[in-house]
This record gives structure tokens, sequence and C-alpha cells, in this order.
């Protein structure tokens, strides 16, 4: 699990952030179109349709808008492109590649062990699929083109446009991609830590989109144009189709949903709703250069805002338990849940609803993105984590283990931990709790019964390290101050 759903979130529609370790010439042999204004899969620098060219002047003319909007300047002009849709899916097939066929089937059963995933769930096909839904447009920190999709017009076209040329101005100020591959290379076990930098980067433009598409929209009606609303609707959450996204389990859809929605409302500090507070210029700089670390960051703003209720997550370690488990085992994974992952693991069981092949209706549909916008965020059993990880093992004949150890910022919430801890089918589950504030599982599945799992959660008791982690500029300039740009 540890970046699968994170590949979801990188490559989707709004901003492919993709923690990728090859440099931008590597990158740029593999983007779906060349690097020339206004080319695409089949045309040349010679023959540019008008269409083409059209729609890499309405990027031009909205850049201006993004400017006014985010109160920065672009420093250099964005490249631009214009492609297919075929030559796209097969961009983002090769990217899938890169994760990788095995370590996408490691996440995949990670995920089912926990319960996250039904038994039965394709993770790569179902990854590909919702990824393949959302193509449109996109900008890539690799390369630093703005990739626009041929034929895609309209309004939806010119609010999903904001939101990529807000990637590019951030990433001219404030380099995405560096802060990408930083975390690729030194955090490539947090994913937690991964989706609050994410959180900062789509809230960024989802404020902005949303500031862009309310002026866009009334420009719209004061000259008497028809707003589609239908297909405003249909586009979801920055582009993210809603009944694909709302269909798929929450382990998948939560991070990919909440980095746009909960990431807007971060940045606004916990105000408005909806990711419809705007932020302070000050506020979203102060994110970029100094990101959140944890998803209990971003669901609960103060405790990143405001220095008296700051609280940073601590770092927990396990050690290689292999050993302890027997002849040919090994530790094959390792990450963070986080509290958005517990909050998706302690969660009320979603009640059973007839299977169906019609599509969702208009109003279904609606429901349902209704639901996910505005749900609750996290749960009790969630809300007092104060951090957590899993190691995975594979063992002979098909065995699993799946240690986890998690600290909590009191004995009440470890124990409400506990209660809310359901045992998946198929699936065996013992707990320890050696500690006021600490909780350790061992899920299993095929487990030889030689193996002493309190045996084993007793070594991991007693090799766990936990250390606070703190922010990169402790002893800067308390955030607590609300006045200002």
């Amino acid at each position: 699990m540890s970046r699968s759903f994170a590949v979801l979130a990188a490559l989707a529609l709004a901003c492919s952030t993709h923690a990728s370790t090859n440099g931008s010439s590597a990158a740029a042999a593999e983007s779906p179109v060349a690097s020339k204004p206004a080319t695409g899969a089949s045309a040349t620098q010679d023959a540019v349709s008008d269409e083409d060219r059209q729609a890499v002047e309405l990027a031009d003319s909205i850049q201006k808008d993004v400017e006014r909007i985010h109160g920065l300047e672009f420093l250099r002009p964005v490249k631009k492109g214009v492609y297919d849709r075929e030559r796209l899916a097969k961009f983002l097939a090769k990217q899938m590649e890169k994760e990788g066929k095995a370590k996408i089937a490691t996440d995949q059963h990670v995920m089912q062990i926990f319960g996250l995933l039904p038994p039965e769930y394709d993770l790569e096909h179902e990854m590909t699929d919702l990824l393949l839904e959302q193509i449109g447009g996109f900008y890539d920190p690799d390369t630093r083109e703005l990739y626009i999709l041929r034929g895609f017009q309209g309004l939806v076209a010119k609010i999903l446009m904001a939101h990529e040329l807000c990637h590019a101005l951030d990433d001219q100020h404030f380099d995405l991609k560096a802060k990408m591959d930083h975390l690729e290379k030194d955090f490539a076990d947090d994913q937690d830590r991964s989706f609050a930098m994410r959180a900062v980067v789509e809230g960024s433009a989802t404020e902005l989109m949303n500031a862009y598409g309310v002026d866009a929209m009334a420009q719209s009606i004061r000259k008497g144009e028809a707003v589609d609303f239908e297909e405003l609707m249909k586009q979801g959450v920055g582009g993210i189709p809603m009944d694909k996204a709302s269909s798929a389990p929450p382990i998948l859809m939560r991070p990919l949903i909440d980095a746009y929605m909960e990431g807007a409302q971060f940045l606004a500090r916990g105000k408005g709703m909806m990711g419809m507070g705007r932020a302070k210029k000050k506020d979203v700089r102060r994110a970029f250069e100094d990101p959140p670390l944890s998803s209990e960051q971003i669901l609960h703003p103060n405790k990143y805002w405001k220095s008296a209720e700051r609280d940073d997550p601590q770092e927990v370690r396990l050690p290689d338990l292999s050993g302890a488990l027997g002849e040919g085992w090994k530790r094959s994974d390792s990450n963070v849940l986080g509290e958005l992952g517990v909050a998706v693991l302690t969660a009320p069981p979603a009640p059973e609803s007839k299977p169906s092949t019609a599509p969702a209706t208009q109003e279904e549909t609606m429901k349902k993105m209704m639901e996910t916008l505005t749900g609750e965020k996290t749960t009790e059993a969630a809300s007092g984590w104060d951090g957590d990880r899993y190691d995975f093992y594979s063992g002979p004949q098909g065995a699993e283990a799946l240690v986890w150890a998690s600290v909590w910022d009191s004995e009440a919430d470890a124990l409400e931990l506990l209660a809310a801890l359901r045992v998946p089918e198929g699936v065996s589950l013992v707990t320890i709790h050696p500690a006021k504030d600490r909780v350790l599982a061992l899920f299993g599945r095929n487990l030889p019964a030689s193996i002493s799992t309190l045996g084993v959660l007793a070594r991991a008791d007693a090799g766990m390290t936990v250390r606070e982690i703190h922010s990169a500029t402790e002893g800067a300039p308390s955030a607590d101050t609300d006045g200002g740009k």
C-alpha cells in the first residue's frame, strides 16, 4: 500500500506530481507529446491545426487570471502541448509500469489483509481504469509542461486548465519536483507524509480553481451564455469523475479526493466549506516552504497552524521479525497508515447495496458526491493518532503476516482503537496493549500453527523505536498570527 493510492493521486488529471526519480530528460522522452507548442501525436511542428493553436492561446489567456487570483507572477513561459487521448493513455500506462506489477500486487495484499479491499479486488486493473477515466490534461513537473487534451473545450476545460496552470505557477516558485523527489528519496516508506505534501499542492490549485470557476461562471451568465451545471458536476473534484471515484473503495477514494478538498480547507485554516474558503497568500507560501507532516494536520488544521495545538507525528520503527516468524519469511513492505488511513480502517461498514450494472443516475451521483464531500473525515478511534507503522511479511505456501504498531495521544485513545478493530474474513488478528499509549496488532493469513503470534508481537514491542518528527523550520516565527495577506 506504500505508493499505489499515491500513484492514483499523482497521475490524476490535476497535477501529475508523480514522485519520479528520473531526470527531466528521461521524463521528456516518455512524454505524450513533443515539447513544441500545440503539437500532438499525429501533428507536426509545421502542421498545427487551428483548434490546437486556439487551445494554447486559451491557456495563455487564462495564465493572466491565474496570476491575478494567486498573487504571484509566472517567472518564465509555460511550455504547452496538445495531445490526443490515445497518446496520453500510453503515457499513463508507462507510469503504471514504473510502479511495477509486483509492487502493486504487494499493495493489494496489504490492503486486503487489513480488510480495506475486497478479496476479489484487482487493484492494478481498477487503478488503470480510474486513471484513464480522468484523462483531460495535466501539468508535469518533470518536464515542466502543460499537456492539453485535443478537443477539450468549454467552461469545464477553462476551469480545469486554471487548476493545472496553478500547478505550473507553484512549481516555478516552490519547485514541486524537488519536493516530491525529496519525499521519494528520504520518506518513501511514509505515504502519510507524502499525502500531506500532495494536499498542499492540490489544495493550492483547488482553491484557485474554485475562485476562477466562480468568476468564469459569473462572466458566462452575464454574457447570456448557458452554463452546463450537469457537466460541471460530472467532473467532480479537480476533474475526477465522481461516479467513478465514489464507487472506488474508501482507501483509494479518500486520499484521492481529500488531497483536493481537505488540502484547500487546510490552506484556509479550516474556514469555508467544501474547499471554498480562501487561503491567505502568506499561508500558502508557508505551507510550501514548511509542509505539514501528516494527514492528521490536514484533517485538523489547527494542529499545524496553532502553536498551542501543534501536534507533529511520532516516527515508529519496527525490528525485522523474519527470524521470529520462521524459515522462509521475508519483510516485503513497510509504511504508515496515518490518521486518514486509520479513519478508513475504523469507519463503520457501509450498508450493503444490491449490485447493479446500470450506470448511476444524475441524482444518485449527486447524492454520493455530497456524502463524500460533507461526510465525517475521521473517526473517534482515529482522532487520537500520534504515529504508526506496519510491516508486511510473506512466508512459505502463501502465508502472510502484517505487524502494525501505533502510538496514541492517551490511553483512552489506544483503547478506542482496540475496540474499533475488526477481523477481516479469512484473517486472524492478535493484539497487545503493552503501554498506555501503544497498540500492536498482527494480522495473519494462512499462518502455520507453529508461529507464536504473541511471541512475535512481544519481539516487535521490545525492538520498537519511537521518536517525534519535527518541522524542518522548527524555531521559526509562529504560524499563529492571522493577519496579513
